[in-house]
């Protein structure tokens, strides 16, 4: 293996590595805010869905390990599978529950019109779950195609 592809496929496992880390920290950070009762109370991931934030935790966790594989193509293969589950994921969460129901906080048991919320007042966790994911999936395609090479 030459220098120039040895350097491409330990960036591209360090890349693996940050969007992993940002898609684990994403659930913890805000997503959305609400305004209500002369308040404004940011509300997390984990607040939202246990089962987005289990999500979360195991695809980052998998992109995360898959940086460790010695195979090129299996570790791209798994990152690029997992940032299509979590927008797969989010894009069914979304479309099926027009409204969440906020689990924790002042607003516990308050339902939330997802697109409103999102036009109006989406939170930097929300861009860094979907950055994210997009990031994995480019990466593992990137990843994909240089290994058939």
């Amino acid at each position: 293996m030459s220098t120039d592809s040895s350097f491409y496929v330990d960036t591209r496992r360090a890349v693996a590595i940050v969007f992993g880390a940002l898609l684990l920290a994403s659930v913890f950070l805000p997503w959305f805010t609400v305004h209500s009762f002369g308040m404004d109370v940011s509300i997390s991931g984990s607040s939202i869905s246990e089962t987005m934030m289990a999500m979360a935790a195991v695809g980052g966790l998998m992109a995360i390990g898959s940086s460790f594989i010695k195979n090129d193509g299996l570790s791209s293969f798994i990152c690029a599978v997992v940032g299509v589950l979590v927008l797969v994921f989010i894009y069914i969460k979304a479309s099926s529950f027009p409204s969440l129901n906020i689990k924790e906080g002042p607003f516990q048991g308050m339902n939330l019109d997802v697109l409103d919320v999102v036009k109006e007042a989406a939170g930097v966790g929300f861009y860094f779950y979907f950055l994210a994911a997009i990031g994995l999936v480019v990466n593992g395609l990137a990843g994909i195609v240089s290994a058939k090479k």
